[in-house]
């Protein structure tokens, strides 16, 4: 890595700390404008109010939101995210527990994705106008426009329901080994991979077709250069750009994204624990999760941004 992309490295983590800040200021001030009450929750329908407002003081929520947000900030800054107000543990442990099924979800569905995306993106783009470029759009078009649950309720009724070769739900961690865990995530992987590979190939198509008609490949073709050499030294580098981006931005929408798949599936990952902190009013764990999930935006952005520098210098200047 040279120092021009070490410099620019360093100047993208200095310009996400006021980013940071704030995503913890929004974060608390959109759970704390978020209308209901834990401690109503807590104390039970059958409580008075005199216990309401018990729960309440022994829980702080009586305080101004600035101090509020002034002790929550001071406890962050000690690496604490709180305990759960319903769980009996704290809000990292709880994050812990069902951050795997997400991970591991994430990371299947992105390099089906990936693996979709980028071939059919690069030939797209070679053969722009003709017959396989229409159907990758074609194909693009239906991705985007067909909600994941949909695909994935599809894939149950053939694979699982009619098929019986692959689980309708259900989570193998991956201390019963790797197999066994890519093996129930297929199905809700591939419903995922190909909601994000149709909206990543449309932008390599559109890249490599820029790239392909450049002067310079203009040139490597009347050189004689072959196919193989020109796609691999003179057109994947530069026109990969815009796909990493894409790639960035679907991981991170994969981290966040995946609550509705989740509950199809019945994966006991992040989303499952959100819909479940929204419905018992578990604003600790509501915050933690809603922090966690956009400091990962944050961070993706920074790692996308680096890894583009180092594939094309000329940004890092």
């Amino acid at each position: 890595m040279g120092n021009n992309v070490l410099a620019y490295t360093a100047r993208r983590l200095i310009a996400g700390i006021p980013v940071v800040f704030v995503v913890v200021f929004l974060t608390f001030a959109l759970v704390y404008l978020t209308p209901g009450d834990a401690a109503t929750v807590i104390a039970g329908e059958d409580a008075t109010q005199e216990q309401i407002e018990a729960v309440r003081v022994s829980l702080g929520l009586d305080q101004p939101f600035l101090v509020q947000f002034a002790a929550w900030g001071g406890r962050l800054l000690s690496g604490d995210l709180g305990h759960s107000l319903v769980l009996p543990m704290s809000v990292g442990d709880a994050l812990l527990a069902r951050a795997e099924p997400t991970i591991m979800l994430a990371l299947f569905a992105q390099f089906i994705a990936i693996l979709i995306a980028i071939p059919l993106g690069v030939i797209a783009g070679r053969f722009s106008g003709r017959f396989f470029d229409r159907a990758v759009n074609m194909f693009a078009v239906a991705g985007i426009a067909v909600p994941t649950f949909v695909i994935g309720i599809g894939l149950i009724m053939l694979f699982s329901i009619t098929l019986a070769i692959a689980p309708t739900g259900g989570y193998a961690t991956l201390s019963e080994g790797l197999p066994a865990t890519l093996g129930s995530l297929l199905l809700p992987a591939i419903a995922l991979g190909v909601a994000q590979a149709a909206f990543m190939v449309r932008i390599t198509r559109t890249s490599m077709h820029a790239v392909f008609r450049s002067d310079f490949v203009r040139a490597a073709t009347m050189r004689g250069f072959s196919q193989q050499r020109l796609v691999f030294r003179h057109v994947i580098r530069p026109g990969l750009g815009p796909t990493i981006s894409a790639i960035g931005i679907s991981f991170a929408t994969l981290i966040s994204g995946s609550i509705v798949v989740e509950i199809v599936f019945n994966l006991p990952g992040l989303g499952r624990l959100l819909i479940t902190a929204v419905q018992n009013r578990d604003i600790p764990v509501l915050q933690g999760l809603l922090l966690v999930i956009t400091l990962c935006y944050v961070l993706i952005n920074i790692i996308t941004d680096v890894i583009q520098a180092i594939v094309n210098p000329r940004i890092a200047l």
